[in-house]
């Protein structure tokens, strides 16, 4: 958890709050040239206010804005290319575990 708190003050100026470890996921994803990335993650998850002050580290993150699943899923389903193959493996077939 030490670790996942960091991460969340590294990459997106949050600190002051606690993540509830979730459980490990694997995946293997294309990330292209030839390339895959194979992973094996531990899931976090916080609750936050939708007025939670962020400070994004630019060499980790281009943007940020609050969707429900349901939003992001259907977005996933509109135009897949523009996220990550690993939050697309996240939501395909983990999401259960994540907003569980």
């Amino acid at each position: 958890m030490i670790c996942a708190t960091r991460r969340l003050d590294e990459e997106l100026g949050i600190r002051g709050i606690t993540a509830e470890h979730r459980g490990q996921v694997e995946y293997r994803a294309d990330v292209g040239d030839g390339m895959t990335e194979h992973e094996l993650v531990e899931v976090f998850v916080v609750e936050a206010q939708r007025d939670l002050h962020v400070q994004l580290n630019p060499d980790e993150v281009m943007d940020t804005r609050w969707v429900t699943p349901a939003q992001l899923r259907e977005e996933i389903a509109q135009t897949p290319q523009i996220f990550t193959p690993w939050l697309r493996i996240y939501m395909a077939e983990h999401s259960a575990l994540i907003f569980g």
